[in-house]
């Protein structure tokens, strides 16, 4: 498994876990994501980009 997928699957299972979070309610909700430099920043930003195509309003 490359880095990029790693990365993607990260972002992907943290986006499921907010909108699991939420009651699966993220149209039009505001989300804040905070990601650093790094690996596990580019798991954040994987999840900001799942999160904003499902409707939320994404800030990173």
């Amino acid at each position: 498994m490359t880095l990029l997928q790693m990365m993607e699957n990260a972002g992907r299972n943290l986006a499921l876990l907010a909108k699991r979070l939420l009651d699966g309610d993220i149209v039009d909700r505001p989300i804040v994501v905070l990601a650093g430099r790094g690996n596990n920043g580019g798991g954040g930003l994987a999840a900001a980009r799942h999160l904003l195509n499902w409707g939320a309003w994404v800030q990173v």
